[in-house]
């Protein structure tokens, strides 16, 4: 009671969140964790099963990009770079999905938390005054699937726009 009584703001439990299969400790070193990452818990839900599969797949092997889908697309004209990332912003925003992190260490089940404040991931390079620009972004393609995803900590979602030369733009997501 005295906890309580001395405590002058609200503090969220598992159970605020329906999640009666962690404990206080669990909850608590989570909601600590992305507290310090300036992320705070919107919403905690049962994995899916294509939760379920990819999580299978990177604690067999954590290297794995089983799950990992990269679409690319050039631009043959001039690109509003801040406006795509505007927009790619404006995407998270609007569809919170995006901000999902799958939380499996340390705790007795995992589960996917919704995270507010957890920014999507938005590169831009330019590779516009090198002679193998091409190459290169072909090779950082290459990097960006071998890299996969950390899922408590990545965006799952992450976008890279590449300048090959005056109105010629590569990305891939």
């Amino acid at each position: 009671i005295e906890h309580c009584a001395s405590i002058n703001e609200t503090e969220q439990t598992a159970s605020d969140y329906d999640v009666l299969d962690w404990t206080d400790r669990e909850f608590t070193r989570i909601r600590n964790r992305m507290s310090k990452k300036k992320w705070s818990i919107e919403r905690i839900y049962p994995l899916t099963s294509m939760q379920e599969g990819m999580l299978f797949h990177k604690m067999e092997n954590d290297q794995s990009t089983s799950y990992v889908i990269q679409n690319s697309f050039t631009v043959k004209s001039e690109l509003d770079v801040n406006a795509l990332k505007t927009s790619f912003e404006l995407l998270g925003e609007k569809h919170e999905v995006l901000h999902t992190n799958i939380i499996y260490q340390q705790i007795n089940e995992p589960k996917q938390m919704i995270l507010k404040g957890r920014p999507l991931e938005f590169h831009v390079t330019d590779l516009s005054k090198k002679k193998d620009g091409i190459d290169r972004y072909e090779e950082m393609k290459k990097n960006d699937i071998k890299r996969g995803f950390d899922l408590e900590n990545d965006s799952l979602i992450r976008m890279s726009v590449v300048k090959i030369a005056e109105n010629h733009y590569q990305a891939y997501m």
